[in-house]
């Protein structure tokens, strides 16, 4: 049973290859359907199928940005202290008609080495108790000469 549904897959697969390499050489599709002994609605079918698949793979382009573009994304984050993905969006939407998802702001902003990572209130504070421990060593130290 296995065996002969894989036969009729394999010589349906066969048909859709041949109907689509008859069609790019201009053959008419009644005469293809005559070729393959398939309707014509078969083949209109199948060639609708196989232009969706494409078009489908082709639409996956990723977007990239000119150096102006580029500059712009750069000068909106910075400028805005690292804002959150929808402000940033709706900044470089309004002022210079980029539009990018938040999917492509993260990766563009990865790629130019800026993250929207924030340290929380308390690593703050403990960044600060740290450079106040070693400005106070510091001072220690120039006392002691």
């Amino acid at each position: 049973m296995k065996t002969k549904l894989r036969e009729f897959e394999y010589s349906k697969t066969e048909a859709k290859i041949q109907a689509t390499r008859l069609w790019k050489e201009g053959v008419p599709i009644s005469q293809i359907a005559k070729d393959t002994q398939k309707s014509r609605e078969t083949i209109y079918r199948w060639l609708k199928q196989i232009d969706h698949k494409l078009a489908k793979h082709s639409s996956r382009k990723r977007k990239s940005l000119d150096e102006q573009a580029r500059f712009r994304l750069i000068e909106v984050f910075i400028l805005l202290k690292r804002p959150k993905m929808p402000k940033l969006q709706k900044v470089l939407k309004s002022l210079y008609h980029i539009e990018l998802s938040q999917p492509q702001l993260r990766r563009f902003l990865k790629k130019f080495g800026l993250s929207f990572y924030r340290p929380s209130a308390f690593y703050d504070h403990l960044l600060r108790q740290q450079f106040e421990i070693s400005t106070s060593k510091e001072k220690r130290s120039d006392n002691a000469f």
